[in-house]
């Protein structure tokens, strides 16, 4: 005879809820919307629980069963009879409107079935065994002539041990008994005492993350238990059992996801309030932001147009000014971990060779034009551009790109008569001014200012100016007063990152205008596993907002939960975290020609000697991946100085 039985909750059927009895919140706040209570949801629960354990108090076997529960509630609540019943019903439509199946079960179910004899399911629980075979009816799992036992029905437990032998008693001679389950006693030490072979299921456990963003509070808001539902909900769906994109997914699903889903949320809470119609998420970061923001509109049904925008500093910088000057070298020479004559060169749209004379004029025909600039160089590579014939190749250059971009923007509606703003990951606002100057330059009409909405702004960056208004949701809503510079933008910014290459310009392509690429995939992100990263975050964004609504959380606390989240992966990244994110490579350079990765793999005197000078570290350095990634004691001791300073300066 061969068993394969399964227990339900949390192994066959999971809850949007991070934990079982965070439904009682939500139910109290039903019940006192229909008038069978007064208090708050979280008073409520507290009701319903002790309700419980005072009915498996008088049980027999100390198993409880649905209408001594309620029986118990009702004296609590001066509940009638009538009240009673509604009451179960709002929980039972609850418990059904709760309730996911656990991804890729109901194929082991699927599977058992294909050799065992029997299949049962066994639950501890108290909900009625009609309730719970037909919730697995609905989804699939439950055949005629599977079996279902229910503690509170049945009077006896599988912690107990008593369900497996009553059933056990049912078959004589040999049973070949296989138990899937997530309970580590009730479903595995309990079933191997009596011969049967447990299979864990323990995916459906909260991980580290959710288990700090839903916290350990007795009670919690509903859309902060949901929050961290919605993290494992979106986790389970994770198509990789194990390797690097899990370890991406898993990540998207509790730290990248919640993250973005914060800024984005954000976004069309400002465009609700400031009766925008449009936003435009400017490319490379706002591909996922877009696909996000898709997602939210299509969930909470806003009358909202959500645009991707082909743009970069390379494409709009050199085309946003008619007449070249000094105050052009701002941008211009921006530093970056490495600058050439070539790459200034590049950022206007030009070759050096096309000023060849002029350059020998400045002697800069001797200097290697791929070498990193020095001071001198510089100044007379400064020099150089601003003589007459040079300056007009480049105000040409200008005005030609600024004519595709502008016929760009016509194309993508820009120019329409509906009120936008731009979304930006951040950190100046510099590109949203190049974008406000080529619109003044174009003579064509937009809404002045431009605005632009912002993950994070530098702290030193005005919100207001004549041409643009930048907003930050980190600057609103950060925990604490930390600026965001402060942070590791880098990292942020591989979070939002793209699967095509930087656009360096427009050209026409039959009737259209179409972004030109400096390369058509960004090949090394996406061996890295970067759709892994995206869709995980979709995942989530797609399981939470069908669960809460926009107007369900206040902003600011939102962001200070999931920050939680992120900090936790910031600085206490577990070797797998920490070795599959530092293989992301990254470029901090306007023309994308050096990359770098998050942490490197140093000997102990390269290590050393980065410690000693910051110029040998990379642009967005992450020491406590590095530290995970490759324990060391130097960089312990350099980590555990750096904290004890702030702390200090605090």
């Amino acid at each position: 005879m061969r068993i394969a039985s399964f227990d339900v909750f949390d192994t066959l059927l999971t809850r949007v809820h991070a934990r079982p009895e965070d439904l009682f919140v939500e139910l109290g706040d039903e019940l006192r919307w229909l008038g069978l209570v007064a208090c708050a949801g979280a008073e409520f629960a507290a009701l319903r629980i002790a309700a419980q354990a005072d009915a498996r108090k008088l049980a027999p076997a100390g198993e409880a069963n649905w209408d001594e529960i309620y029986q118990q509630l009702a004296i609590r609540c001066s509940w009638d009879t009538d009240a009673v019943r509604l009451a179960q019903a709002a929980e039972l439509a609850l418990e059904d409107r709760s309730l996911r199946p656990v991804d890729g079960m109901a194929g082991e179910v699927a599977r058992a079935r294909q050799t065992a004899d029997q299949v049962l399911f066994l639950s501890d629980m108290y909900l009625p065994g009609q309730f719970i075979q037909e919730l697995l009816r609905r989804r699939g799992i439950w055949r005629p002539g599977d079996r279902l036992l229910v503690s509170g029905e049945e009077r006896c437990s599988k912690a107990s041990g008593a369900m497996f032998q009553r059933m056990r008693a049912n078959w004589s001679g040999p049973v070949e008994w296989s138990h899937w389950g997530d309970n580590r006693f009730a479903d595995a030490t309990v079933p191997q005492q009596f011969g049967i072979q447990p299979v864990a299921v323990v995916k459906t456990h909260l991980n580290r993350y959710e288990n700090l963003v839903r916290g350990p509070a007795d009670s919690v808001p509903v859309w902060q238990s949901k929050l961290a539902g919605g993290m494992r909900l979106a986790r389970l769906c994770n198509p990789e059992s194990n390797g690097a994109r899990a370890v991406i997914w898993n990540t998207a699903c509790g730290v990248v996801g919640p993250l973005w889903f914060g800024f984005v949320r954000w976004c069309l809470e400002e465009a609700q309030a400031r009766n925008l119609r449009r936003l435009y998420f400017v490319a490379r970061d706002g591909e996922l932001l877009v696909e996000l923001a898709r997602e939210l509109v299509k969930a909470w049904g806003l009358d909202l147009e959500c645009r991707y925008l082909h743009g970069s500093r390379q494409a709009w910088h050199p085309a946003a000014f008619q007449n070249f000057t000094a105050g052009e070298f701002g941008w211009l020479f921006a530093p970056t971990r490495f600058l050439s004559v070539r790459q200034v060169f590049a950022r206007l749209g030009l070759e050096p060779q096309t000023v060849g004379p002029w350059l020998a004029g400045g002697e800069l025909d001797k200097v290697d034009w791929d070498e990193p600039l020095t001071s001198d160089v510089q100044s007379r590579l400064q020099n150089v551009l601003l003589h007459e014939p040079v300056r007009q190749a480049i105000e040409a250059e200008s005005s030609r790109r600024r004519g595709r971009l502008t016929d760009y923007l016509q194309q993508e509606r820009f120019f329409d008569a509906v009120p936008f703003a731009v979304v930006d990951v951040g950190w100046r606002g510099n590109l949203l001014r190049s974008l406000s100057r080529v619109v003044a330059l174009s003579g064509r009409s937009a809404p002045r200012p431009l605005t632009g909405l912002y993950f994070g702004l530098a702290s030193d960056v005005s919100s207001t100016a004549t041409d643009v208004t930048l907003l930050g949701y980190w600057n609103k809503h950060a925990p604490g007063d930390q600026p965001i510079e402060q942070e590791n933008v880098v990292l942020l910014e591989l979070f939002a990152s793209a699967t095509h290459g930087s656009v360096i310009g427009y050209a026409e392509n039959g009737s259209r205008m179409v972004p030109v690429l400096d390369r058509p995939h960004h090949d090394a992100a996406l061996q890295w596993g970067l759709t892994a990263l995206q869709q995980g975050a979709l995942e989530f964004a797609r399981r939470f907002a069908a669960e809460v609504r926009l107007e369900a959380v206040a902003t600011g606390d939102f962001h200070r939960v999931v920050w939680k989240a992120y900090r936790e992966f910031y600085d206490r990244p577990t070797a797998e975290e920490a070795r599959v994110w530092c293989r992301l490579p990254f470029s901090d350079q306007q023309i994308e020609t050096k990359w770098e990765i998050l942490a490197p793999e140093w000997n102990r005197r390269e290590l050393l000697a980065a410690l000693l000078d910051h110029r040998l570290r990379p642009a967005g350095w992450w020491p406590e991946a590095a530290l995970a990634r490759q324990p060391s004691w130097l960089l312990a001791a350099f980590l555990a100085l750096r904290k004890a300073r702030r702390r200090f300066q605090r």
